[in-house]
């Protein structure tokens, strides 16, 4: 197995202006919502009409609001599963230690106080 030489960078081929960067990540974001939430809204639209024809919307909107309030039970518990063993799983650390960012200067950065609020974003996220 052969090594590149010291100092050998690959180039990169794609080079994308801050502004196509961002032209590209909103037309990724608008086709993610276009697979996801109009077939969606065409079945909720779909339902309600159907649901409105044999006039038993108050069935349609109980059963909506029954989902919602499950997604959202649901949503909470596994939020406080999550946080309440990722702060276990941290009981025992002895913090973060200091991170270095030039070793020539000695400046220190403290990210300790910054990972804890990372950690709950992150679980939020999930």
């Amino acid at each position: 197995m052969t090594f590149p030489p010291v100092g050998f960078r690959p180039r990169s081929t794609l080079t994308l202006s801050p502004n196509l960067r961002r032209f590209v990540l909103a037309a990724l974001i608008l086709t993610l919502l276009g697979i996801v939430v109009l077939p969606w809204l065409a079945g909720v639209a779909t339902d309600w009409l159907w649901f409105n024809e044999i006039h038993f919307v108050s069935v349609y909107v109980t059963s909506l609001v029954t989902r919602g309030a499950l997604f959202a039970g649901t949503m909470v518990v596994a939020f406080a599963f999550l946080y309440s063993n990722i702060r276990w799983a941290r009981r025992g650390s002895t913090g973060v230690p200091k991170l270095y960012v030039h070793q020539g200067d000695g400046v220190r950065l403290d990210i300790g106080p910054l990972v804890s609020k990372l950690l709950f974003a992150g679980t939020l996220g999930v």
